[in-house]
């Protein structure tokens, strides 16, 4: 069954999109819902943050894609952007993290070279 959100209910959610490896605010009528997957109308140009924050009804010509929701609806835009911002600031590696998953590699190489006779 595919569940079309639609304008009179004026909800924002934070989607990842797996192909993109991104998070973003969506509106949730740009939200197609089959059975309990999701894809997302996608504007092809244009100021898509004024476009999101405005809720404006997608066109039919825009692409869909998949989509993995994230939160819980927000009321409103600024809401959900901050919820965005905190999820993209967990979900990113730290510096520090970095640094110790090169070592660990680096230090695996050198494991590897050993040559015993």
């Amino acid at each position: 069954m595919l569940i079309r959100f639609h304008k009179n209910n004026v909800l924002w959610v934070v989607g990842y999109f797996d192909n993109e490896n991104k998070y973003s605010v969506i509106p949730n009528n740009w939200l197609i819902q089959c059975g309990n997957i999701y894809f997302c109308k996608w504007p092809k140009n244009g100021n898509i943050s004024k476009m999101k924050s405005s809720f404006e009804e997608p066109e039919n010509d825009w692409p869909t894609f998949p989509v993995k929701i994230i939160t819980q609806s927000f009321n409103t835009f600024e809401e959900a952007a901050i919820k965005e911002k905190e999820i993209f600031i967990l979900a990113t590696p730290s510096e520090s993290d970095n640094t110790e998953q090169v070592n660990k590699q680096k230090k695996k190489k050198k494991e590897h070279r050993k040559t015993y006779y």
